[in-house]
């Protein structure tokens, strides 16, 4: 701040290439973003340092800084992460590279989930380079579903067309992980355009695919999907399987998310009401019903009606609370009160 000279501001500047190594050895990373951050105001303000601060922050970028941090956050714990993330913002296009890098060498889950944020936060300049690498298709599952993941939430129009055709060829990739966070994104990015997509996905021979399907149908309130969801909700209780109830539980979730919509002279808050009477009884009377409830699946008919229900569902879970314990009991209470606290009047959504 201040030099009077390029020679003076350039010794300064060149100093921190040697002193920025030694402060991530010892772990003293609100200097380091106070270096990078300074040295960036110079370059944005256009002014009599400007073009000098851009060749630092370039000698920066290309050195060994970005590979030293990228080592840190591999074998730091969470703290130091946290520590270096701004930086790696800070310094954006820099160290996409290393960030990649992360994403591929590490095999813990929060060390790759603390990279993405970073790549959330740089955004869009991240972006063109994540899309080319998906375009390549080298990459292992984690890795992919990784930057699928973060394209899905970098908000940005100018990479979303080639990011749709990418996310189209792994909707029918062989591994159900990837498959299911390309569901996700198409949701995040395109919404209601790819209803057909997942209508398809109600098909798809693995479990965790058709139940990311169902959830996306429920976020875009698809009024074709909610018939066919109901469909496959009555052939899951016709012929019950232990795979099935996960698959039923989310479909209940996903209820809320449509809204009381009404089909077929019934609301969806008549259906959660009418299957928590024949399939609920054993919490009420202490016996097993035939094919009874699941605790998750009260539970996701709970939230569910906490959401659509009306003064109806009052009475019934009144009664279900009465016989249930522990957990269940309180989110049956809560859910009550959820109602109680909403206004009255039924919210009914009737398809066109």
């Amino acid at each position: 701040d201040q030099a009077k000279d390029k020679e003076a501001f350039l010794t300064v500047s060149h100093s921190f290439l040697r002193i920025i190594p030694e402060l991530i050895k010892r772990d003293r990373y609100p200097e380091i973003l106070r270096i990078i951050e300074t040295l960036k105001r110079y370059f944005q303000e256009k002014k009599m340092w400007a073009l000098l601060a851009g060749q630092v922050l370039e000698e920066i970028a290309r050195g060994q800084i970005p590979t030293l941090l990228e080592d840190k956050f591999l074998s730091s714990k969470k703290e130091i992460r946290s520590s270096i993330i701004p930086i790696f913002v800070s310094l954006e296009v820099g160290v996409i590279p290393q960030l990649l890098s992360i994403l591929k060498r590490s095999e813990d889950q929060w060390v790759r989930k603390n990279a993405c944020e970073a790549l959330i936060q740089i955004g869009p300049m991240a972006a063109t380079t994540l899309v080319k690498e998906l375009s390549h298709e080298r990459l292992n599952v984690e890795t992919t579903c990784d930057i699928i993941r973060v394209l899905g939430e970098i908000k940005s129009f100018e990479f979303q067309n080639s990011l749709k055709n990418i996310l189209k060829k792994y909707i029918s990739h062989e591994n159900p992980k990837l498959k299911a966070q390309a569901y996700y994104t198409l949701l995040q990015i395109g919404g209601e355009e790819n209803e057909e997509i997942f209508l398809e996905g109600l098909n798809d021979s693995n479990l965790e695919v058709r139940k990311r399907a169902v959830w996306c149908l429920g976020m875009i309130k698809s009024e074709k999907g909610v018939e066919r969801v109901l469909e496959l909700l009555y052939q899951i209780i016709t012929h019950p399987s232990p795979e099935s109830t996960s698959l039923e539980s989310q479909i209940y979730q996903a209820f809320g998310l449509w809204g009381n919509l009404v089909i077929a002279e019934r609301t969806l808050e008549e259906v959660l009401l009418e299957t928590l009477e024949k399939r609920g009884l054993k919490r009420w009377f202490g016996f097993f019903q035939k094919n009874p409830l699941s605790d998750n699946a009260l539970g996701a008919i709970c939230d569910s009606l906490g959401k659509i229900g009306t003064k109806k569902s009052i009475r019934i879970l009144s009664q279900l609370e009465k016989s249930s314990e522990g957990p269940l009991a309180l989110k049956i209470k809560d859910t009550i009160r959820k109602i109680e606290g909403r206004d009255q009047k039924p919210d009914l959504q009737t398809p066109s």
